[in-house]
């Protein structure tokens, strides 16, 4: 249906930043009112940085991963903007510590 999900050319897009060599970040944020920490890999295009992996681990301890494979979901979604990195509270964080995390996708 038209609408109501991610389009080919966003997840085109997506995945061709994923499988790039362009310069790679890595970044947690813990939303407070929500209980819940936000880790990201983002990839630097033209000076934007586009997350290419999410992860959001809730209060409640459940997971959700969000990559060009699966890029929404009811409880939320990939981003389709640029982060920025000046944030108050977004942490640059270690590749390994983000993929110890990140595991293997489902």
């Amino acid at each position: 249906m038209a609408g109501t999900g991610p389009n080919d050319e966003y997840i085109s897009a997506m995945r061709a930043l994923d499988e790039s060599d362009l310069a790679r970040s890595y970044w947690h944020f813990f939303w407070e009112e929500e209980g819940s920490h936000w880790y990201e890999e983002t990839v630097n295009d033209d000076g934007d940085e586009w997350a290419v992996k999410q992860l959001v681990v809730g209060a409640d301890g459940s997971v959700l991963r969000y990559w060009w494979r699966h890029t929404e979901d009811d409880a939320g979604a990939l981003p389709d903007q640029p982060i920025d990195p000046t944030v108050p509270g977004l942490e640059r964080i270690s590749a390994q510590r983000f993929f110890d995390l990140w595991g293997a996708p489902e």
